[in-house]
């Protein structure tokens, strides 16, 4: 904990610590009902399809929804979106707790699917809102900082909640065990809204003298609004959102070829593969903890290029594994990256945003990162089909190199 709150100013050190008890009570969210709710579908007599709905539809969802909410939202202040839409979001997660009870078992798995479609409403409108929401409350030299211990907090609690949760289930008739588990995960979600409208928000600086002061939004025609200013800062964001996109299709292309790889072709046990999920995750907890200071001596551009660059001996490292070295090997370098990638990408994100339209904006990046999603999703198992796992991670890996050089140089 003193690692989390080394030399803060005192003025600040009540939002950093309202930011931890957010993430902190997020984990029980996501060690509980998002671990475990396609496993209760799956039991629930879910099929193949309908388990793929429940992350491609919220993807297209948010897809669609991304630059209306971004237009929508440029109307009100961050905290008041943040607030709003976390409120409608989290409150919609009590739904799963009582399907099991009152919807009829043949429709369970089709209600489970819409609620989820539904909720990615609301979290598209919180999702690109806490953002500004995040740059108001925490100034740039200390979020680096803070993102790392966010995460640092989140991946020990999930880790922790995910335990607890699984013996719940082992001793708990279904679906009562499932229902306890949802419970969890909403009372956890639920519970953050309070701790949201404790965070203070600070206006954000001045300019210095001399330098180029930001550009009005131009308004009128609506392809106008959509991009709402052409200036060097708005054109230099968008060629950071191609590489972002980029990124992130490579890594979701890499994403559905993992089970296939893991049990079908190394023949691996689900004991092998919770090590090596289990060390990516402590990793993850234990560069969270150091990326604050590694951000502020690299910078946050410098450190995303090289999270990319150590991704792609990961994914090479899967394509030459015969048996559990490699991939423990791969485990390894995959926690060591994700620890680095989940501050210094989002920060690098934050720090590459106009300050004019913020939320119109990042309602691009949203956009763009579902696309990538929809499109990595697809193009890596059928890329597998033509030339193979082993190939096409090595092909993905040379993919990552070059995007983190680009990134390194250009970025």
């Amino acid at each position: 904990m003193n690692r989390f709150f080394y030399d803060i100013p005192q003025r600040l050190r009540g939002n950093f610590i309202l930011f931890y008890w957010d993430i902190a009570l997020w984990g029980l969210y996501t060690g509980s009902t998002v671990v475990f709710l396609t496993v209760y579908a799956a039991r629930a007599g879910a099929t193949s399809e309908q388990i793929g709905w429940m992350s491609a539809g919220p993807a297209i969802v948010a897809l669609l929804a991304s630059i209306p909410v971004g237009l929508l939202a440029r109307r009100y202040a961050p905290k008041r979106s943040v607030v709003i839409g976390a409120l409608i979001a989290r409150s919609l997660l009590l739904t799963y707790v009582f399907i099991p009870t009152l919807v009829p078992a043949v429709d369970r798995v089709n209600v489970v699917i819409v609620m989820t479609i539904l909720m990615a409403i609301p979290n598209t409108f919180l999702n690109i809102c806490f953002g500004p929401f995040f740059m108001l409350g925490i100034p740039p030299e200390w979020r680096g900082a803070v993102v790392g211990a966010r995460n640092a907090i989140m991946s020990i609690i999930s880790f922790f909640v995910t335990l607890i949760c699984g013996q719940l289930l082992l001793h708990l008739d279904f679906p009562t065990g499932y229902q306890v588990v949802f419970f969890i995960g909403f009372a956890g979600a639920i519970v953050t809204v309070p701790v949201l409208i404790r965070i203070k928000q600070y206006p954000a600086p001045e300019p210095p003298p001399g330098s180029t002061p930001a550009q009005p939004a131009i308004k009128g025609a609506f392809w106008s609004r959509l991009i709402p200013n052409r200036d060097p800062a708005g054109r230099h964001y968008l060629v950071v959102l191609m590489m972002l996109f980029a990124m992130n299709a490579v890594a979701f292309m890499v994403a559905p070829l993992m089970p296939l790889f893991t049990v079908k072709q190394l023949g691996l046990d689900d004991a092998v593969i919770s090590i090596g999920s289990a060390t990516a995750s402590i990793l993850v907890f234990g560069v969270s903890l150091f990326v604050g200071r590694m951000a502020r001596r690299f910078g946050n551009r410098t450190l995303t290029a090289y999270g990319v660059g150590l991704l792609c001996f990961q994914t090479v490292s899967l394509a030459f594994a015969q048996d559990a070295t490699l991939y423990i090997v791969a485990a390894v370098i995959g926690g060591l990256a994700s620890g680095i990638l989940m501050a210094a990408q989002y920060n690098y994100h934050l720090d590459s945003v106009p300050r004019t339209d913020q939320t119109v904006w990042i309602s691009w990046n949203s956009a763009l990162g579902n696309i990538a999603a929809l499109l990595g999703s697809v193009a890596g198992p059928v890329l597998a089909g033509l030339i193979g796992i082993p190939a096409t991670f090595i092909t993905l890996g040379v993919m990552r190199l070059l995007i983190g050089v680009v990134i390194y140089l250009w970025g």
